[in-house]
């Protein structure tokens, strides 16, 4: 991907593979009730403001589900995956004491 597309979507992580080479481009926000369609408009309105579709995964991690989308795909393309957050995310907010529902977006960020 080049650096042109990624500045152009603030992402909040970013996945290098064994190489260094980019493999996945990770938004996190505190949404709740989202659905595959609200998914592919993020999905469009991210794409739409880079140059071109990204050369990496693009992952949407929400407090009950996680949306993937496979690289190059097109601005409007529905989630190629979906996933249950819960069983990932959920042991790591027992351990800090917070309930997934009452979880705050900056524990998102790094």
């Amino acid at each position: 991907m080049n650096s042109r597309s990624s500045a152009r979507f603030g992402y909040d992580f970013a996945v290098y593979d064994r190489d260094g080479r980019l493999s996945a481009l990770l938004e996190a926000k505190r949404r709740f009730k989202i659905t595959p369609a609200w998914a592919t408009e993020w999905h469009t309105s991210v794409v739409e403001r880079m140059d071109r579709a990204p050369d990496a995964f693009v992952v949407l991690v929400l407090p009950e589900t996680i949306y993937a989308w496979r690289p190059h795909a097109p601005k409007d393309a529905k989630p190629d995956w979906t996933f249950d957050s819960r069983p990932w995310l959920i042991p790591y907010l027992v351990r800090a004491n917070i309930p997934v529902e009452t979880v705050l977006g900056q524990v998102f960020e790094g």
